[in-house]
């Protein structure tokens, strides 16, 4: 066991107390696990199925067991201890929660089968939606007008897939491929390289990692854990409080063996990942601190470009990105990254990307850019864990739908939905949305979003400010800028 720092700022708070980490699961894993998964049943109400709700706690005990929160933080304030299974996973949480709960699955790798399931069946629909475009074929499983699985149940689990209707499965698979690539650090890097030089010449520093499998006994060789992997990226202006910041590259890990080069892999491996068992979990490892994403935007801006079926659409690859973490095999790049990638091997390629589905790299790239979080102020730009985008109010308010209903007061007129508070760090909407607001002002003035590229005619008036007078001229009031900025936390 490691003593840490006792007072730490996480997720927009200070921690008080004192931290132990954990290298290996002991006695009060097991017993707090159960404790905090009854804890997340009884408190956490989702718009998801039930069982779909079931295989989020799961993910959400882990991420309390690795960061010391809720039931693994025990005492009060400066005498809270936090106990951090730095090492734990999600196939260590689903065997504590079995082992306390037999009923909630047969067997871990019975739910890794699920969740495998879960990701089939989004790629079977988007296969679907494929042969339809390409060949006019219809499928006798799927059906194109709504995102219901082969049984009938909601893709994801999500509740409100099973009453929308589905107006152009085009829009959809924008939604997917523009979502798949959201963390991809390849294409992150090409936004950052594109903005960064002329003609926008913008300040960007976009937080970039790869998804991919660790070997642990290799870990433990060389003195590091699983944590420690999320935080090797190349520093910048960013806290590097363990000083690991650029202290081994993507490349010495592989040549280490601690990350899998799935180059070097045989061809089983390489296609259908490696077998998600000991001593291989799934890791992620940063190549460069900076500042994130937020879904929230990435879903608003989708939405506001193609329309609210490309919104699900992208929303389905932000649950695939949650899934993935726990299933059969693990694959490089992750199971969201690689359907846009399966998108564009079926359509042919780039070409075939722009002809059928309308998008550029430009487009990703400005998708990217869109859910960039300002480094001025971060805290006024949540984002979302699939959790969080499902998680009900006590009013039965849950982010997504605030976010669809503010896509729909742009588009529609609409009232403007009531503020709400948005992920983990609580922002209000309202703020976010007037930051929102900004970023989309900003990248019409670029000169990289356009009038006609947006889904809805009333979204240039709404961000700018223009009206037409005369026909076709115009006149532009300046909607002033945003005053309220978020304070530090």
């Amino acid at each position: 066991m490691k003593k840490n720092s006792a007072k730490k700022r996480r997720n927009g708070y200070r921690r008080m107390g004192r931290e132990i980490n954990h290298g290996f699961l002991d006695r009060r894993f097991y017993d707090l696990v159960p404790r905090d998964y009854d804890l997340f049943q009884s408190e956490v109400n989702t718009a998801t199925t039930p069982r779909h709700k079931e295989i989020l706690g799961a993910r959400s005990v882990h991420g309390h067991a690795v960061n010391g929160d809720k039931e693994f933080a025990i005492g009060l304030y400066e005498k809270q201890v936090h106990h951090n299974y730095i090492n734990a996973t999600i196939p260590d949480v689903v065997d504590a929660i079995i082992r306390a709960r037999p009923e909630y699955a047969r067997s871990v790798q019975a739910y890794k089968e699920e969740c495998q399931a879960l990701l089939d069946e989004v790629k079977g629909w988007i296969d679907a939606a494929l042969d339809y475009i390409l060949h006019d074929k219809k499928s006798d499983v799927y059906t194109l007008d709504s995102l219901l699985d082969s049984k009938g149940e909601p893709l994801m689990g999500i509740s409100r897939f099973e009453h929308d209707i589905i107006k152009d499965p085009v829009a959809v698979l924008q939604g997917i491929y523009l979502g798949s690539y959201m963390d991809s650090e390849e294409w992150r890097q090409y936004t950052e390289d594109l903005f960064n030089s002329h003609p926008y010449n913008q300040d960007l520093r976009i937080h970039r990692g790869l998804c991919t499998a660790a070997n642990v006994e290799q870990l433990k060789i060389a003195g590091l854990n699983i944590l420690d992997l999320a935080h090797i990226g190349v520093n910048g202006e960013h806290e590097d409080p363990r000083g690991l910041a650029g202290a081994f590259s993507l490349k010495e890990l592989k040549e280490m063996g601690i990350v899998l080069d799935y180059d070097k892999a045989d061809a089983k491996i390489r296609k259908e990942g490696i077998p998600n068992m000991y001593p291989w979990t799934p890791v992620y490892v940063e190549l460069q601190k900076g500042y994130g994403s937020s879904d929230d935007a990435a879903h608003n801006f989708v939405s506001l470009r193609h329309g609210k079926d490309a919104g699900n659409g992208l929303v389905l690859a932000d649950a695939g990105d949650t899934i993935d973490k726990c299933t059969v095999n693990i694959k490089e790049k992750g199971e969201d990254e690689l359907w846009g990638d399966h998108i564009k091997k079926r359509l042919g390629g780039d070409e075939g990307v722009k002809k059928h589905l309308g998008i550029t790299g430009q487009d990703v790239a400005n998708t990217i850019f869109a859910a960039a979080i300002d480094k001025n102020h971060p805290y006024a730009w949540p984002s979302c864990s699939q959790r969080r985008f499902l998680e009900k109010d006590s009013e039965g308010h849950y982010a997504l739908r605030t976010h669809i209903n503010y896509v729909k007061h742009i588009g529609e007129g609409t009232q403007m939905p009531k503020s709400t508070q948005l992920s983990i760090s609580r922002v209000e909407s309202s703020l976010f949305y007037k930051v929102f607001k900004e970023r989309m002002r900003s990248m019409i003035k670029m000169g990289v979003m356009r009038e006609d590229q947006f889904h809805y005619k009333r979204s240039l008036e709404y961000f700018i400010g223009k009206k037409r007078v005369n026909g076709n001229k115009r006149q532009s009031r300046d909607l002033g800028e945003v005053n309220k900025r978020s304070s530090r936390r």
